[in-house]
């Protein structure tokens, strides 16, 4: 063509045969083309499915980063256009390290919660996020597969015998308040519910509540029984006791095996409620010298609407003297901030502001303690997963903590030894936030503060190890979780989900060194903290974390009432809907508080609630600050995303009940048995025979039962602290058959009630049958019970008899075949006379 554009003279044509040999040359270059590139094409990257197709189509539409070789001073980043990645080579791809995860440029503006580093968990909560680098080739799509059977079997009997042996309990109480004034009652249900399951517990019936004063002393002491795992109760409490914070401690007895306990602070003190709402909050956790301190107010009517452009005073004190008195107001929402700079002289962390205004012809007032730090503080670090890898870019996440243990926001940076900085790091939520940085092998590292200033010294991280394993959650959907493996070693890795006791999935990969992602289903997974185990080839386990999954699947309850005002102590008619997260109508176990809401208002009570509790505090070690904040409605915290903090809590405080290194030694023994509301026992004669069909009953309560014949009963749930005829610290236990017997019990076991059912005769004997023996064996004793020693027994007619020993038991041996008049004689009684016949 070219030739005949060029006006030259067309080409000779090819001999016979020849375009045959072309055609052949040319099917042998294709097969060869396709064998080369299946052969230089990574395993991981031959999609096994659609889904992994669709995935690598979203990933070449992006930006895409690559991370060049990590160097103490300095982590460079080179951003690629989609172009440039089809000029490129996919070996020389891997060696320079796709980083799929960070599709997007470094955020550096003042909003992102870790100081311009990459948000592992961004508002939609890690949604369409893939994986993040490291130092090794990366195998995008790693092939993974079924757990061997031997090894889910494995842990499945790990779980069963930790269950079986130690599955604990967990104890909730519901309160009407906890907020109260000296003389006034305090009101409360109480849960005991299985910690895995949060059903009913099986375990235990009895549940113990103290009431403590503020220097550690127990007021009070209630012993309920909790029937089918609910309970109630209350503490009265008297005009003359002191104000202060008292506390309620609730647990089982077999709680006690694991130091577990509910706790929960109550505020005695004379109040003079408001006569509006008022909520004053700062907007970080600590301040140091020279730091701006903002102050948010929201003022609204009792009726909840908003105080519009509402005028107020506030004043700052440090030490107990007027640091700064200004006036202010509201905007249209009810909302105003109130700033103001501390002294760069700091010296005392004894600061207060105090919100006065007058509402309706009365004074009102608010004031809050400010968090000042001044030089002393605690700052942890937490490596996702458990370890820092050399060579391997990981999260690490860290919590801050003031003088007094409570959390502190800070700002700081990230040097290598020889005081190089390496990266930044800003707390997100509590003092709590996470950074990524690609540790270097023998090098250590450090945290400087840089706000709250004048923080001195500097903060280790953790030891950096050249070989080992690391795991990263990835992407965060409804439906499943991708996890981002880091490994040193060619080896066969498993990773285990498991949560509320069971295994909830498994998935493993035959991994070379690198990168690898892997997928395990979640949506079957129960709401709550789950715990994903990273384990090699020997079933060792290597890197751990928490997670939160399903926070969704929780109960929408509506309540409704039958007028929108009521008079006082008029009748009130609620209607309570309960569903699920699917809006299908659930069944459960529910209490109500009634209080007056100007006093909550007033409290500002931050202490868990039920789901807080269930879910997060009794799951996690240490006092998690807040804990309603991760369960409320996102409009109410329009600035933070509660998913994100929610993230950095798992990541920070990983203790968990059950662990894998754990079961290599035996079951101990429990020093604590478990408790069951059961009253058992057996209902007999004066001779010790039982007696079927007697009634049973405690004094005081309806309920009663009959006797088996063996003469046993059983009683359950018995609420023995209810009993109206309840003494001292007993109560009786009554039975009732041809006469009446009665036996006092002080607590929860197994008893003996006695029957004299023979009061109308004077002597009462027993003759007991023995088989295949020539002997007569009995009982004298009175009408009391009573043994008559020394009573004569024998046979009328027949020189043969004996006295009753102490027991008033008698024996008459070597008796001749035949019926006898078997007569017993006592000084002052009514002789008794019997037929006996011997066989």
């Amino acid at each position: 063509m070219e030739s005949l554009l060029d006006d030259k003279a067309p080409p000779e044509s090819p001999p016979p045969g020849a375009s045959f040999f072309k055609t052949k040359n040319i099917i042998a270059m294709l097969i060869l083309f396709i064998t080369l590139a299946f052969l230089f094409l990574p395993m991981g990257e031959r999609s096994a499915n659609t889904e992994l197709a669709q995935t690598t189509a979203t990933i070449a539409k992006q930006d895409n980063y690559i991370f060049e070789k990590n160097d103490a001073a300095k982590q460079k980043t080179t951003k690629l256009t989609n172009d440039d990645l089809d000029k490129k080579p996919k070996t020389e791809l891997n060696e320079k390290q796709i980083n799929p995860n960070h599709l997007t440029p470094q955020n550096t503006s003042t909003s992102s919660p870790i100081g311009g580093q990459w948000q592992p968990f961004p508002s939609s909560y890690l949604t369409n996020q893939t994986a993040k680098t490291s130092a090794l080739p990366t195998s995008i799509f790693t092939e993974q597969f079924p757990s061997d059977g031997f090894f889910v079997e494995k842990i499945k009997s790990q779980l069963a015998t930790y269950n079986q042996y130690r599955e604990e309990e967990k104890v909730y109480l519901h309160f009407d308040r906890t907020m109260l004034k000296p003389g006034e009652s305090l009101w409360f249900s109480v849960y005991v519910r299985n910690a895995n399951t949060l059903l009913p517990s099986e375990k235990s019936d009895i549940v113990y509540v103290e009431f403590i004063a503020p220097n550690g002393g127990i007021l009070k002491k209630l012993k309920l029984v909790a029937k089918n795992g609910v309970t109630k109760g209350d503490i009265q409490t008297s005009a003359e006791m002191a104000g202060g914070i008292y506390k309620i401690k609730a647990y089982t007895n077999w709680q006690r095996n694991f130091d577990s306990y509910f706790e929960r602070k109550i505020t005695l003190q004379k109040t003079v409620l408001p006569h509006l709402r008022m909520k004053l909050d700062f907007e970080k956790e600590a301040y140091g010298a020279g730091d701006e301190v903002v102050v948010k107010l929201d003022l609204n009517s009792l009726e909840n609407t908003a105080l519009k452009n509402f005028s107020f005073d506030y004043k700052v004190s440090l030490e107990g003297n007027i640091f700064s008195q200004q006036k202010s107001k509201t905007d249209n929402k009810g909302h105003a901030e109130i700033k103001f700079h501390l002294p760069k002289d700091l010296k005392t962390n004894d600061g207060l502001v105090n919100v006065l205004l007058k509402y309706h012809g009365q004074n009102e007032s608010i004031s809050r303690s400010i968090p000042i730090i001044l030089n002393k503080m605690d700052i942890q670090f937490f490596p996702e997963g458990g370890d820092l890898v050399a060579g391997f870019e990981q999260e690490v996440a860290f919590k801050a903590l003031n003088e007094f243990g409570k959390p502190a926001d800070v700002e700081g940076v990230i040097m290598s030894a020889n005081g190089i900085e390496i990266t930044t790091f800003k707390s997100y939520h509590q003092g709590m936030g996470a950074f990524n940085f690609q540790p270097l092998y023998g090098g250590e590292y450090f945290a400087k503060i840089t706000k709250p200033q004048n923080i001195k010294g500097t903060f280790p991280l953790p030891t950096i190890l050249e070989n080992g394993n690391t795991l990263h959650i990835a992407n965060m959907g409804k439906e499943e979780m991708t996890v981002e493996i880091q490994s040193t070693d060619n080896q066969r890795l498993t990773l285990a989900l498991q949560s509320q006791g069971k295994l909830i999935n498994s998935v493993s990969t035959s991994a070379k060194a690198g990168k690898h992602l892997l997928k395990i289903p979640i949506k079957n997974a129960p709401i709550g903290i789950a715990q994903l185990t990273l384990f090699d080839e020997a079933k060792r386990p290597h890197a751990e974390r928490l997670v939160f999954l399903n926070k969704n699947k929780t109960i929408k309850i509506q309540v409704t009432t039958d007028k929108n005002k009521y008079a006082p102590r008029e009748k009130v008619s609620l209607k309570i809907e309960a569903k699920d997260e699917n809006g299908n109508p659930v069944q459960g176990q529910f209490s109500v508080g009634v209080t007056d809401d100007k006093l909550l208002s007033f409290a500002d009570d931050k202490q868990g609630k039920i789901l807080a509790y269930l879910l997060l505090e009794s799951d996690l070690k240490g006092e998690i600050e807040e804990p309603n904040f991760y369960f409320e409605a996102k409009e109410k915290h329009l600035d933070k995303d509660q998913n994100l903090a929610l993230n950095y809590l798992m990541m920070t405080h990983g203790w968990r009940r059950f662990t894998w290194k754990d079961q290599a030694d035996p079951i101990a023994q429990m020093a604590y048995p478990n408790e069951k509301a059961i009253i058992t026992g057996t209902v007999e004669d004066i001779f010790g025979q039982p007696i079927s069909g007697a009634v049973v009953g405690v004094e005081g309560l309806e309920e009663t039962v009959l006797t088996d014949e063996q003469g046993q009963f059983v009683f359950e749930n018995i609420p023995l602290q209810d009993s109206k005829k309840l003494k001292g610290n007993y109560a009786t236990l009554v039975a009732s058959k041809d006469g009446v017997g009665k036996t006092k019990i002080n607590s929860f076991g197994k008893y003996v009630v006695k029957i004299n059912n023979s009061s109308s005769r004077n002597i009462i004997t027993k003759v007991i049958p023995t088989k295949g023996v020539r002997q007569i064996k009995g009982r004298v004793v009175d009408k009391t019970g009573e043994p008559l020693i020394g009573a004569n027994v024998f046979l009328e007619g027949v020189n043969i008899g004996v006295a009753v020993d102490f027991d008033g038991n008698y024996i008459i041996k070597n008796v001749p075949l035949g019926t006898y008049i078997l007569r017993s004689d006592y000084i002052g009684y009514q002789s008794v006379v019997e037929t006996v016949t011997i066989r």
